[in-house]
C-alpha cells in the first residue's frame, strides 16, 4: 500500500487526512501492523486499491480479487466458447436452443440467475427478436451464418 501511496504522491500524513486517522496509523499499516478492518477498506478506497487486495497486505490473508479475475476469465473464455458452438450448429439444433432458453426464461428464471453475470430477460427478448426469424430462415434455406 506504501507503493500505491507513494504513486499518488501522498505523504503518510496527507493520506490519514482522507481516511481520517494519523499518519502514525497509516505507518503501523503499510509495516503490516494489525489495524481495523473498517480502517484499511477506506484507506483501500482512498488509494483506489480492491478492499481485497488491501485486506490481503494488510493482514497476510490471500487475495480473493485475483482469483475472482481469473474466476472471470474462465467464465469469458467459456462463454465465448459456448457462442462459437451455437454458431455451428445446425439450423435445427439453433431453434432447440433458442426453445430451451426459453423454457428456462419462463419456468426456471433462477436458473439465468446463477450465471455470472445473471442472464437479463430483456437480453434474450432481444435475442429473441433479432434470432428468431433469422433461425426460421436459416432452417427453411438450410444455410448457417458466416463465421468470423
Amino acid at each position: 500500500m506504501a507503493e500505491r501511496r507513494q504513486s499518488l504522491k501522498l505523504t503518510q500524513e496527507q493520506l490519514g487526512d482522507l481516511v481520517g486517522v494519523g499518519k502514525e496509523q497509516i505507518y503501523r499499516i503499510e509495516k503490516g501492523i494489525s489495524t481495523k478492518r473498517s480502517t484499511v477498506i477506506k484507506i483501500a478506497r482512498s488509494l483506489n486499491v480492491h478492499p481485497d487486495r488491501a485486506l490481503a497486505i494488510a493482514y497476510g490473508i490471500p487475495d480473493r480479487s485475483e482469483q475472482r479475475a481469473s474466476e472471470q476469465e474462465q467464465e469469458a473464455a467459456l462463454a465465448a466458447e459456448l457462442i462459437k458452438d451455437f454458431w455451428t450448429m445446425t439450423p435445427e439444433r439453433k431453434a432447440q436452443v433458442v426453445a430451451f432458453v426459453k423454457i428456462l426464461k419462463d419456468d426456471h428464471p433462477e436458473i439465468l440467475n446463477i450465471l455470472n453475470p445473471p442472464v437479463k430477460f430483456s437480453d434474450i427478448s432481444e435475442i429473441e427478436n433479432k434470432k428468431d426469424a433469422k433461425v426460421i430462415k436459416d432452417t427453411e434455406s438450410g444455410s448457417t451464418p458466416p463465421e468470423n
